[in-house]
């Protein structure tokens, strides 16, 4: 392991010292640099054990990051089971919950090659996807506004019995008119967001699939990792192993010198 030894001593104007001084310095370095080839051995023995010891702690830290990726995409294919489990109706449909879309669209889960938000827009049926769009569009600064797009999405969420604030769609809706008849861009933004999560039983099962095979994926990496991590321990091992054989040596080595001396 190589080390780097200020030359400069804190506290001392390095232009002002002495010839000794730097004398003395030289000296410190050339001990402590040593230039035998068994202290050469071991400082490189020192360096091998070291990048041994980067390499496990990165792996382990990408071993960590992936196995909570695992466990967060089960935990939500889950909750998609859930639904499916709660849908009796062949024809039923139900709400995908926004923290699962938030994960899926946060690590770019696909869905038969598309984002979350690209499988929600596709899977309406033309009239849902009209009205959504024109939900969507009055939310986002467009001041021209359907009451029959909002009466249908309501329609289509008490249909599968999804509530909001623990009303009824429909009821809901009627709540959030003004006295002037017209609906706020924050009411209108919230049933878009609920009607543009209906899915229907093979929708869910996609949904599922997919996060199923994501999880997957990162439980598949963290069993490879855990191959290599064998593979880095078993080398720093041998490092070490070299190590102490090189110390002993340079022990007889010295102890030898030291017998010839006498």
């Amino acid at each position: 392991m190589n080390t780097t030894v200020n030359q400069t001593t804190p506290g001392v104007n390095a232009l002002t010292t002495g010839a000794a001084d730097s004398s003395d310095n030289n000296d410190y370095l050339r001990a402590a640099r040593n230039y035998s080839l068994l202290g050469q051995a071991i400082t490189t023995m020192e360096e091998v054990m070291l990048l041994f010891t980067e390499l496990s702690n990165a792996k382990f830290a990408q071993m960590s990051k992936k196995m909570e990726v695992s466990r967060d995409a089960a935990e939500m294919a889950n909750k998609v089971e859930a639904l499916l489990a709660s849908i009796t109706d062949p024809n039923g449909k139900a709400s995908l919950p926004e923290d699962v879309i938030e994960y899926m669209r946060k690590n770019g889960v696909a869905i038969n090659g598309k984002s979350i938000d690209e499988f929600l827009r596709d899977d309406a049926d033309l009239d849902s996807r009209w009205a959504l769009n024109n939900i969507h569009s009055y939310t986002i600064g467009h001041t021209y506004f359907c009451l029959d797009s909002a009466q249908a999405i309501a329609k289509n969420l008490d249909d599968a019995g999804v509530k909001i604030d623990g009303q009824k769609a429909s009821d809901w809706l009627k709540n959030q008119e003004n006295v002037d008849g017209s609906y706020s861009k924050e009411a209108m933004a919230k049933l878009f967001s609920n009607g543009r999560q209906l899915l229907g039983r093979a929708d869910l099962t996609a949904v599922k699939s997919a996060l199923e095979t994501f999880s997957g994926r990162a439980s598949d990496f963290v069993q490879q990792s855990q191959l290599k991590m064998q593979q880095l321990i078993q080398n720093f091992n041998t490092a070490v192993t070299m190590a102490n054989s090189l110390q002993s040596m340079n022990a007889e080595s010295t102890k030898s010198i030291a017998q010839a001396i006498r």
